[in-house]
């Protein structure tokens, strides 16, 4: 999500809650965010990543989000779908979309 405007924690979740939810639809995952996110969106924590390896797949995320941004020029929307379908280490080598939709399936069972 594009941080203009963001000038403090409140408009940081509201904006980033509607964001996220904008991209699932385009994922086609929006009942996912209805179903299993947005309940649970009344109160939320910001905190450091607790772990080591999430904090590095965290970080090769950025630097091929700013590469995409700034070197190739792609438009915000199509380098959320590239790293939405870059395998993760963390997700046993699998994308976050495909390990999102696999969730989906396991909550419609």
């Amino acid at each position: 999500m594009a941080g203009k405007s963001v000038t403090n924690e409140r408009a940081f979740v509201e904006q980033g809650l509607r964001a996220l939810r904008e991209y699932m639809a385009l994922d086609g995952c929006v009942n996912l965010f209805d179903a299993h996110i947005a309940p649970h969106t009344s109160s939320i924590r910001i905190c450091k990543a607790g772990e080591r390896r999430v904090l590095g797949s965290m970080n090769d995320l950025i630097y091929q989000a700013k590469g995409y941004l700034l070197e190739v020029g792609l438009p915000l929307q199509l380098v959320n779908m590239r790293l939405n379908e870059t395998p993760l280490s963390m997700l046993k080598h699998h994308n976050p979309k495909l390990s999102l939709l696999a969730l989906e399936v396991q909550s419609e069972k």
